[in-house]
């Protein structure tokens, strides 16, 4: 096999997987009645209305199996690049004893540039420059890295439990449509600051507002249903098809990136 041949084939699998996921989602969302909907709870409080969450159903617990693998596949690519890379410059693959393996890493400690040396032990000069320059703790927000996230992700699924998937909510827009002006309609700002309900359980409040508008209540909430990851806390809350969508983007480009590191 050519160079990164076998780390492609993962790409290809993981890919497969996220089209598998992203199948499944969408049938769970057709069925009838709607698993996952939402519905209109007038307030106690006059003026006051709430938008409440209405589940009869979870998704199934085969979606936590499939991003799993997905991440895996993903993850164990970058580490199969740094095995191949060291067999590229050494002419030699690495001995048994040699952990090696794709670093990555949020926060930048006492040993973190050892690390990075042992585990990628063999690599040329030119592919270690550039492994060290992509690290998440070289970002602003580290932890909210793809590439950490998806670390964290494969960790979770490997060593502590199946992914566990369950439905979300996050409000994309809200207008006010009524005559009464701006002055007779307001949002709390905790759903400014934090837009996204999550997890789900059936009557979960997921937007709320007061209106005085004499249309009652004159006011257009949209909201998009999804479904996120409980663990780890790095991914707590996002769309699944959206993280692996960018951890698979991430991971192809990487390889193109380490392929162009070899002389």
């Amino acid at each position: 096999m050519a160079l990164f041949d076998g780390c492609r084939l993962k790409l290809t699998r993981a890919r497969e997987h996220l089209d598998d996921l992203n199948r499944r989602i969408q049938l769970f969302y057709s069925e009838e009645p709607d698993p996952q909907t939402v519905f209109w709870d007038q307030s106690r409080e006059p003026d006051e209305y709430v938008v409440r969450a209405r589940i009869r159903k979870s998704p199934d617990a085969i979606l936590g199996l499939i991003t799993g693998e997905a991440s895996h596949h993903l993850r164990s690519a970058l580490d199969h690049a740094i095995g191949e890379l060291i067999e590229v410059t050494t002419g030699a693959p690495p001995p048994s004893s040699h952990n090696f393996g794709f670093p990555i890493f949020a926060e930048r400690g006492e040993d973190t540039d050892g690390k990075l040396k042992r585990m990628t032990r063999g690599v040329s000069p030119l592919t270690f420059a550039f492994i060290e320059r992509i690290q998440p703790y070289q970002y602003k927000e580290p932890k909210r890295h793809i590439l950490w996230v998806l670390h964290r992700m494969d960790i979770e699924n490997k060593h502590r439990s199946l992914h566990v998937l369950l439905g979300a909510a996050g409000i994309r827009r809200i207008t006010h449509t009524g005559s009464g002006g701006a002055s007779a309609f307001s949002v709390p700002e905790r759903w400014v600051n934090n837009p996204v309900s999550f997890p789900l359980e059936d009557g979960t409040e997921v937007c709320s507002f007061s209106s005085r508008d004499p249309s009652h209540p004159g006011v257009n909430v949209e909201l998009d249903l999804f479904i996120g990851l409980a663990a780890p806390s790095e991914a707590f809350g996002v769309p699944i098809q959206a993280i692996l969508d960018a951890a698979t983007k991430n991971v192809e480009e990487l390889l193109t990136a380490l392929m162009a590191t070899v002389a």
